[in-house]
């Protein structure tokens, strides 16, 4: 723990009872463990916590109790909603003390609960969405294990051993139940599936104590074992799922019980963090945090659905949480690149916990490198956030490189997660410029808008507890996400000191550029003018603090904007904290600026106090000795000027600002001016203006840039990061750089190519790892190119250009995705009422709930996007967004926010939810249109050149690109002649190309009605082969389908037409298709309508007893008759109405027309006289008719005829399962079902009857008919094989009858005692087919 870095050890050997105590920190994280050791109390008996991250484990090592012995974490909560459970169901419990869980399983009661309402709430939740995934790893190997020793018993079978190949465990699932005692919320969970056995039945019916007394283990359902939780904060209690996993979890209840959370960390990250700032270990001193003596909150902001990354919704929470809870600091390790800088919904939020409630805000600024302008959001963009930066001293790297934790730690991060904490799992710490060359720092320096972006530097890495989960007590990370623990635990020693002495004022955080007196080790770093914290700048800071309590000044802060100047790199109109002449034209000339200053107080404060902020920076030399306090403007460099005094009062003044860099050579300036009062010059600046300029120019038309890299003659490989920047408006940094990791060996040779602007500054910054140790030389080649192509002459016409030099062109266009617009089909904003949802100051959030519908015709990958919203975070007008992607079985498949990914989808029919969050209901009504767009990529490219929409929504990314011709001539795209081959052009060079049609047949099968997009790539690289990475994206709108030519036009011979019938025989049709038509419309579960079907049903078989549309309808108002007994009673009415509809069908003559085969002219033939009499049909027949029309008509008999046979033969399996259970309305079955035997030579003929017409063994939509004659023939084997082909997975969603086929699945083989695999199979049902959607 690098406590001597910044000074900690000497100020507690100078205040050893000011370690933390008395101050609260709120850690915004991946959540802490409750149990980690050194996390439990302080040095004064306190509870230790308040974490904002990915969750802190409560049961860490060192996270149990403060310096005092008091409990070390006093609260710990997810925010982000990825733990709720819904329990809003209400189950009894019966006469045996039990209740019917929401996962199905009997649990039984402990009678010493004390339940007054009798009312339990349950619900369950499946672990694996809970755990973390190195967790999930390790449980589903320790779970395989005891699954294939069941498996080994019975594996001598084909079938166990063939479906063990496709074994994937669908992991626990814990049933919850949640009652109210009379005085608090109880919770209990029941995790025995955690402890699966596979021995024997396990059936709901069976009493578990008597298994347990006949020699079984552990059995579902054991409730009554588990010791009820109550909230955290209330009783500090939590649990731990078993003793495989040893992950620890705390319970909070939410809206009157129907709402569960089950608190569990994200990943280890929020419990490292929570050790850095107040670990305590009383035995072991050393080990301790920065200051053991505090305590903590823990606030997961990393939701465990996208992989710990943060969302909006957690933010906000956690925010308000804080103010609730009058927490003194929080931590955030957390952020991720931004488009603007200081602004957004969240970052408003932020600036009122700090600015209102007093609250210290530090913040990880981001491991990006040392580039300028790419700290993260949002500690290096927000103002009221204070930036935290990395260092490495000598000694840190010493003991990083000798530490047995590091190989654990240095192994890459996952790529799978775009936003991450912001611990670098792979170091990268650079050499910038640190004093003496003495330490290697990790600073990506600055805002766009000209903020330094970093306040303080810290250490960037520690050894300190994690989760017990992770089998190790503590453990080594590094990056910015250690330091800004570290600079918030030295934070807590002063402010602990400031409280002991009696000297702490209101609290509250700043960013560098405009510090306050108040703000503890802002104000240090203010007074030399560096950038971290030299180690003895935290009692340094502390004897500045309680030398500023004697000045009789209001607390106040400094808000400094400037606008004016020749432009902003941070955007037009965006708000601007500093000067920042990064582009050339900003730097061509001298530039006048306005810097406007505002003092700013406490919304509370006092008249006196605001009267009280009159301190003199522009008045005259007599003036101001006229004032009382007055305050003198200094520049630190000689090309800028500033006025030498103002007057300043508490509604601010402004000054003129003039930069001169005319003079300066090329590279990076920075300059300031620094507000300094001359009375109490100890103070330092007041507040600052900063001022940067860089680097070098891609000239214009430039499109790409290559660059060589050569090693020097070093003696061992090297690590280098290599970033080359640029800042475009409203862009994130990210989005318009290249970065890249690079090992080189001596004398060796790396290239590479990347995307640039024209007219554009560019940063090119090569930096050797800090753990790459010894000295090494490089020499760097950068060359710019450039094509650019500009529509012409029609759509498919392209002017190419070549600006800067001659180069070799490859004309090559591609399709590559197919996106699809989806409107939302239900809107419903509504306000949400829970106490974690009230913002600041009692407001009401309201949230947008979209809902669309959309049927996927490609299986594929596909990126749902909001392009309205997506990409924003921290910079977003909204507060939080959430997108869920769900299958017509309601099963989850996505969960995603701001930063959309791919997700795989089936064919079939699908939902999708759209979240968003905001104060303001307005707004969110006016987004009830708001679309959703599926985005997929095509198989293969194809192409035509469009205008490339700004954002897909439901994107699809093709398999295989679709290429599209290019042409060098009009003539040849016309004749679809030879396409456009290589060719050269020089400086100054114009050339046209065209883009030929696209084939019908080589567009996706889905591409009607989306729109396509994709790339014209251009140049070719200068070194080696491969097209240049600048492309010209473009859309593509396919034509609509080619007229049917079979749809009415080819037949026009009036005698292929039947004679038109008589008109009263006209109105009796007319007149029984209305009636049927109405008959439709009835609903069955109305007894009014019902009554009225009823009648009018016996009406018309009266009038048309043979009108088969007629009997299909009454056969299928049977056969949806109620269940249970009322439906066993229905059979003999459902089996008469199939029969009523095969009878009114000729079957011979159907089978003999479709063994026909078809004429070759079939729109004109018409029968011969010899097949006219096999073909003849008496309902429709007509000699004259055209074959379409008796091939239509056949095939809906056909179709009438299936059907009938599927409800006779499932209505018979029915009928004999009811006489095999002894039903009450055996009776009534047994007049069509006279005995078991019958029964089975019925289902047998019937059965046989239906395979005559479709293979009912292969058609999935008989398969399960199939499985259930197959299974009451007493043939399992077959009826599982069948199940199993339903259920395989498959490029489309699982059928309808899928929950059906599981359910029948699981009963054939717990009677064949299989249970594991039972067990296995009802795992993956509750997956497949939940009962209803999770909560938002």
């Amino acid at each position: 723990m690098p406590k001597s870095e910044i000074g900690a050890l000497r100020f507690l050997d100078q205040h050893p009872q000011c370690d933390g105590r008395g101050v609260v920190v709120a850690i915004f994280d991946t959540g802490v463990d409750p149990s980690a050791a050194g996390l439990q109390v302080t040095t004064d008996g306190k509870p230790k916590g308040h974490v904002f991250g990915t969750g802190v484990d409560p049961s860490a090592a060192g996270l149990q109790v403060t310096t005092d012995g008091k409990p070390k974490i006093i609260d710990v909560m997810d925010c982000t909603g990825s733990g709720d459970v819904d329990t809003s169901t209400i189950a009894a419990a019966d006469e045996g003390g039990c209740i019917t869980g929401a996962s199905g399983r009997r649990l039984r009661l402990n009678p010493d609960w004390v339940n007054p309402s009798g009312q339990w709430h349950v619900g369950c939740r499946r672990l694996f969405e809970l755990f973390p995934k190195p967790l999930q790893t390790r449980v589903k190997e320790q779970r395989k294990k005891a699954f294939e020793e069941a498996q080994q018993l019975e594996a001598r079978l084909t079938y166990l051993q063939d479906s063990f190949k496709s074994y994937d465990d669908a992991g626990p699932v814990v049933d919850c139940v949640v009652w109210h005692d009379g005085s608090t919320w109880r919770v209990a969970l029941d995790t025995s599936d955690m402890y699966p056995d596979y021995s024997s039945s396990s059936s709901n019916e069976k009493d578990e104590e008597q298994q347990q007394q006949q020699g079984g283990a552990r059995r579902q359902g054991l409730l009554a074992d588990f010791a009820p939780l109550a909230d955290f904060k209330e009783e500090r209690q939590y649990g731990k799922f078993s003793g495989q996993d040893g992950c620890a979890y705390a319970v909070k209840v939410y809206d009157e019980g129907n709402t569960l959370c089950i608190v569990v960390d994200a990943g280890a990250h929020g419990t490292h963090v929570a050790g850095i700032v107040a670990a305590h270990f009383p035995d072991d001193p050393a080990a301790n945090g920065m200051a053991p003596g505090a305590q903590i909150i823990s606030c997961k902001i990393g939701d465990s659905r996208l992989g710990s990354m943060e969302t909006g919704t957690g933010l906000v929470r956690a925010l308000a949480a804080v103010m609730e809870a009058g927490a003194d600091i929080i931590n955030m390790s957390y952020g991720e690149p931004a488009s603007r800088a200081d602004v957004g919904r969240a970052i408003d939020i932020a600036a009122e916990t700090v600015h209102k409630a007093g609250v210290i805000f530090v913040a990880s600024a981001g491991n990006a490198g040392h580039a300028l302008s790419t700290v993260g959001a949002p500690g290096g963009t927000s103002s009221a956030l204070l930036g935290i930066g990395a260092y490495v001293s000598p000694g840190l790297a010493a003991a990083f490189a000798t530490s047995d934790h590091t190989q654990r730690i240095l192994s890459p991060a996952p790529k799978s997660c775009p936003r991450r904490p912001c611990a670098e799992h792979g170091p990268a710490l650079s050499t910038v410029g640190a004093p003496g060359g003495t330490s290697s720092a990790l600073l990506g320096i600055g805002a766009y808008d000209g903020d330094i972006g970093v306040a303080l530097s810290a250490p960037g890495g520690a050894i300190a507890p994690v989760p017990g989960w992770t089998l190790q007590k503590r453990q080594l990370m590094n990056g910015t996400s250690m330091a800004s623990p570290c600079a918030a635990g030295g934070i807590a020693l002063i402010l602990s000191g400031l409280k002991a002495h009696g000297a702490a004022g209101p609290k509250g955080s700043s960013s560098s550029s405009s510090s306050s007196s108040s703000d503890p080790a802002a104000a240090a770093a203010a007074g030399s003018g560096k950038q971290w914290i030299s180690p003895n700048r935290v009692d340094a800071a502390f004897d500045y603090l309680l030398k500023s309590a004697d000045v009789d000044l209001p607390d106040v802060r400094y808000d400094v904007t400037v606008s004016g100047g020749p432009g902003s790199s941070a955007g037009l109109g965006a708000p601007r904290r500093g000067v920042y002449m990064r582009q050339p034209h900003e730097a061509a000339g001298p530039a006048s600026y306005t810097v406007s200053v505002t003092p700013a107080l406490h919304e509370d404060a006092s008249v006196d106090d605001k009267l009280a902020v009159e301190e003199n920076l522009d008045a005259s030399v007599d003036d101001k000795l006229a004032v009382e306090e007055h305050l003198v403007l200094h520049t630190t460099a000689p090309w800028l000027s500033a006025p030498e005094l103002l007057l300043l009062h508490h509604n601010g003044r402004t000054f003129e600002l003039r930069v001169d860099p005319t003079a300066l050579p090329p590279g990076l300036h920075y300059g300031e001016v620094l507000a300094i009062n001359p009375d109490q010059e100890w103070r330092g600046p007041l507040f600052r203006v900063p001022e940067l300029r860089h680097f070098v120019v891609a000239p214009a038309g430039a499109s790409w840039a290559e660059m060589v890299i050569r090693g020097g003659s070093f003696d061992t490989p090297k690590v280098y990061m290599i970033r080359a920047t640029q800042l475009l408006p409203d862009v994130r940094y990210s989005d318009s750089e290249y970065r890249t990791t690079l090992t080189l060996s001596p004398n060796s040779e790396y290239s590479a190519a990347f995307k640039v602007a024209g007219e554009a500054t560019l940063e090119l910054t090569l930096s050797q790892f800090w753990s790459s140790l010894g000295g090494s030389s490089l020499e760097v080649e950068l060359s710019f190119h450039g094509l650019a192509a500009q529509p012409a002459a029609g759509v498919v016409g392209l002017l190419v250009e070549c600006p800067l030099r001659r180069q070799k062109v490859k004309p090559e266009a591609k399709l590559t995705h197919a996106n699809l617009s989806i409107k939302p089909k239900e809107a419903t904003v509504e306000p949400l009422l829970d106490p974690r949802d009230c913002l600041p100051g009692g407001r009401v959030a309201y949230r947008l709930v979209l809902t669309y519908g959309f049927n996927v015709t490609e299986g594929g990958k596909y990126k749902p996007c909001v392009p309205l919203t997506n990409r924003y975070l921290y910079d977003s007008p909204l507060e939080a967004q959430l997108t869920q992607i769900f299958d017509s079985h309601k099963r989850l498949l996505y969960t995603g926010d701001a930063v959309p990914d791919e997700v795989a989808l089936a064919k079939g029919e699908h939902s999708a939810r759209l979240l968003l969050r905001h104060d303001d209901r307005a707004l969110l009504e006016k987004l009830k249109g708001t679309c959703l767009v599926l985005s997929s990529k095509l198989d293969s490219p194809v192409a035509v050149l469009s205008r490339k929409l700004d954002s897909p929504v439901l994107s699809r990314k093709l398999d295989s690109p679709v290429a599209v011709p290019v042409y060098s001539s009009h003539a040849a795209a016309l004749t679809g002649g030879s396409a456009a081959g290589e060719c050269f052009l020089s400086a100054g060079d114009r050339a046209m190309l065209w883009l030929g049609p696209v084939p019908e047949d080589k567009l996706p099968k889905d591409a009607q009605g989306r729109v396509l997009e994709g790339t014209l790539s251009l140049g070719q690289l200068r070194r080696g082969s491969g097209a240049a990475p600048a492309v010209t994206p473009f859309a593509y709108l396919p034509p609509p389908p080619a007229a049917d030519k079979a749809a009415g036009k080819g037949d026009s011979s009036s005698s292929s037409k039947p004679p038109p019938k008589p008109p009263a025989e006209r109105l009796s049709e007319a007149l029984r298709d209305a009636k049927l038509a109405l008959l439709k419309e009835l609903k069955a579960d109305q007894p009014e309508e019902a009554a009225a079907a009823e009648d009018l049903s016996t009406e018309l078989l009266a009038e048309a007893p043979s009108h088969l549309p007629l009997l299909l309808e009454v056969m299928k108002r049977r056969a949806a008759a109620a269940e249970g007994e009322a439906r066993a009673a229905q059979l003999p009415a459902i089996i008469a109405a199939a029969d009523a509809v095969i009878a009114a069908i000729n079957v011979p003559e159907l089978a003999a027309f479709l063994a026909l085969r078809a004429p070759a002219d079939a729109d004109e033939a018409n029968s011969s006289s010899s097949s006219s009499s096999e073909v003849s049909s008496s309902s429709s027949g007509s000699s004259s008719s055209s074959y379409k029309q008796q091939k239509a008509e056949k095939d809906a008999a056909k179709a009438a005829l299936l059907e009938a046979l599927r409800v006779k033969l499932k209505a018979q399996l029915e009928a004999a399962e009811f006489l095999a259970r002894g039903s009450k309305a055996q009776l009534e079955v047994a007049e069509v079902v006279p005995g078991d035997a019958a029964a089975a030579a019925d289902v047998a003929a019937t059965a046989a009857q239906l395979r005559q017409w479709v293979d009912t063994s292969a058609d999935k939509e008989y398969l399960l008919l199939h499985a259930r004659v197959e299974a009451a023939a007493g043939r399992p084997a077959a009826a599982l094989t069948a199940l199993d082909k339903l259920l395989a997975p498959s490029d489309e969603v699982p059928a309808a009858a899928a929950p059906e086929a599981s359910q029948l699945k699981r009963t054939l083989l717990q009677q064949l005692g299989w249970q594991h695999w039972a067990a296995y199979d009802e795992a993956w049902a509750r997956v497949k087919f939940p009962a209803k959607l999770p909560p938002l």
